[in-house]
């Protein structure tokens, strides 16, 4: 029943926007009005009034019921025109954050709108009617003192049960409103509270409940005291009258407190089912659930606090999925850039390719690669992307390392420096040929305890560059470094193996053509030769290390294979080696007897004791090894020759 309620007051909010509020007043003072039966009641049974008077007072009480109506709507529409405004604007337009003010207002109104009714409405209905009737049947109707105070506490009574009633159930009518206005900033969601807290509610409640109860049985018992003591009927009918009355008024204030009670129940324990049920979906993962917030007391302030906290999370995961994608993105791209490290030995080709990837993958504006000279005083710009890449490339960009521009200070400090174009160190980039650059990163490139160089990069957004993103630059920044350090070194080596190659080279040509071996002294036939008109010829080099010592020639009447080639060249590189270590062994024995033949002269010298000894020995020794008819040896002493 209760939802199906809901769901007719929820069509008529969205038909009526903010006249739902003055609607919801005037239902409620409708549904309000049996409220007043139990005082009515209280006062009929307890005064006694005549046929008269009762005519009198059916003829009265509707024109202050009137009255005290329409100063009660005036007053509802007098404060709650923010609050209607800004639901006839929802009913129109949808909801707007822009204007965080009018929502703060709006739901400042609405939160306090239904306890300022309900206490207004008793005030009014108090000095009104209640005032009314009992100065009219004291001043017009000459009623007795009992019959006043009788009229009096009815009045209260009826006012006490008809508040409540209209005040509970405007309080349930009004939830599609406040939901409607629930402020989206948390700061206006818990500020300027104007709603008693729960606790207040329900100790005004049972007060009230409790005053009612009073003022009916009260006078009950009071009026059938006065009526046995006038012993205007017998004691049993008193008795008899008495416990009816008792048990018919109990009955009806059960009733209402029973009424009220659910109502109140209700408003609480849809609350909390509510926060419940979120909890659980929450608990599930479903981060965008949110409780509603239909009041301003400490259950809608843990609703509120849950749903900031949902909020927090729920931004913080959407936060961390972005970066999870983001970080996943820039992991791809780095290994596609060091693929592309990798893939090539040449430095200068790497650096270009590199350079050209990271503005493709990253989707920078500009990418540079400096590397510092070999005596550590300048650094150069190896490669660039872009056009103006390549006018600063060709004009062969250089600076000091002293320089205090972000590439020299982030190589000189061994850490990356970012530039930006806010913020309070903000920098204004001035290059003319990169004039959209908003924010800049220069990344040292380090390999072990030696930097080589620095990776800028640059970008048209003004804070592209952040210290989340430094690690994983960084990294590129450390492949880029280790690969172009292979590429150098591999040049290095490459270039000292072509010298070497070259060294050796030159060593078997001048050890094989032009020292040991006169031309022509080594050739070796076999057979003779054949009819160069019949048969094949093939001839083998015989090489040593790229250096062609010679050849292998094999001819015949047979008609010789490419495999009969193979097995030729596989025999004229063992020939080449077998001649190489021939060679070897010959200069190898060579040296050998010229260490011999020094050994016996230095030792025939060192046994000589006297100089014309020792030359002698020497001139005559040196002319028996070389087979020399004549051999001289000078001395000068003090400007004068002497010769042996």
């Amino acid at each position: 029943m209760i939802r199906i309620l809901s769901s007719f007051f929820n069509k008529i909010f969205y038909r009526t926007g903010g006249w739902y509020l003055i609607i919801c007043v005037a239902i409620s003072q409708l549904i309000g009005i049996p409220g007043t039966i139990l005082g009515v009641a209280s006062i009929q049974m307890n005064s006694s009034f005549g046929a008269q008077q009762l005519s009198s007072i059916t003829t009265l009480l509707p024109v202050l019921i009137l009255v005290t109506s329409f100063i009660l709507f005036i007053y509802a529409i007098g404060t709650s025109k923010i609050a209607r405004k800004r639901l006839t604007q929802i009913k129109k337009i949808g909801k707007s954050d822009d204007d965080f003010e009018f929502q703060k207002n709006a739901w400042k109104q609405i939160t306090g709108f239904t306890w300022r009714y309900g206490l207004t409405s008793g005030f009014f209905s108090l000095i009104i009617i209640v005032s009314g009737i009992t100065s009219y049947h004291y001043y017009v109707l000459n009623s007795s003192l009992d019959q006043v105070i009788f009229s009096l506490t009815g009045g209260i009574v009826s006012v006490i049960t008809t508040v409540l009633l209209a005040t509970y159930l405007l309080e349930r009518m009004l939830i599609p409103a406040r939901l409607a206005l629930f402020p989206t900033k948390f700061e206006y969601q818990l500020s300027d509270r104007t709603v008693p807290l729960l606790g207040i509610k329900v100790q005004a409640l049972v007060s009230l409940l409790l005053l009612a109860s009073i003022l009916i049985i009260g006078p009950i018992g009071y009026n059938q005291a006065v009526i046995a003591l006038n012993q205007e009927v017998s004691a049993q009918k008193v008795l008899q009258d008495l416990q009816f009355q008792f048990i018919l008024m109990s009955g009806v204030i059960l009733l209402l407190g029973l009424l009220l009670s659910l109502i109140v129940s209700r408003s609480i324990s849809d609350q909390v089912k509510n926060i419940n049920e979120t909890f659980k979906k929450f608990d599930l993962g479903d981060l965008s659930q949110r409780a509603n917030i239909t009041s301003s007391d400490e259950i809608s302030d843990l609703a509120i606090y849950f749903n900031r906290l949902a909020t927090r999370l729920e931004s913080l995961q959407t936060s961390l999925d972005k970066e999870i994608v983001d970080r996943t993105a820039q992991l791809k791209s780095i290994m596609k850039v060091g693929l592309v490290a990798t893939s090539t030995l040449d430095t200068k080709e790497l650096i270009n390719q590199v350079v050209n990837i990271i503005v493709e993958e990253f989707e920078y504006y500009y990418a540079a690669i400096y590397l510092t000279d070999p005596n550590g005083r300048h650094i150069e710009l190896k490669g660039a992307s872009g056009e103006a890449g390549r006018v600063l490339v060709e004009s062969n960009h250089r600076f000091d390392i002293n320089d205090q521009g972000l590439i020299a200070l982030s190589i000189r400090s061994r850490k990356a420096q970012i530039a930006l174009d806010i913020g309070e160190k903000a920098i204004k980039f001035n290059n003319p040929l990169l004039p959209y650059t908003r924010s800049e990163v220069s990344l040292p490139l380090i390999i072990g305890d030696r930097i080589i160089g620095a990776l800028d990069l640059q970008s048209t957004k003004e804070a592209d560059f952040n210290e989340k993103d430094l690690d994983t630059l960084q990294g590129l920044a450390n492949q880029l470094a280790i690969a172009i350090g292979n590429s150098s070194l591999y040049q290095e080596i490459s270039q000292g193996l072509q010298e070497m190659r070259k060294d050796q080279k030159q060593y078997l040509h001048e050890a094989w053509l032009e020292k040991n071996i006169p031309p022509g002294d080594l050739s070796i036939s076999v057979g003779n030769e054949p009819d160069k008109s019949k048969g094949t010829k093939i001839e083998v080099p015989v090489a040593l290390r790229g250096q062609v010592i010679g050849k292998l020639s094999l001819s015949g009447e047979k008609r010789l294979s490419p495999e009969d080639e193979t097995w030729m060249q596989a025999i004229g590189t063992q020939t080449a080696i077998a001649l190489e270590n021939a060679r070897l062994i010959k200069e190898s024995q060579t040296t050998v007897i010229r260490e011999n033949i020094i050994n016996e002269i230095t030792n025939k010298i060192w046994g000589s004791t006297t100089i014309d000894g020792i030359l002698q020995t020497v001139v005559k020794e040196l002319g028996l090894v070389l087979d020399a008819s004549e051999a001289t040896i000078e001395i000068e002493v003090n400007g004068e020759k002497s010769k042996s």
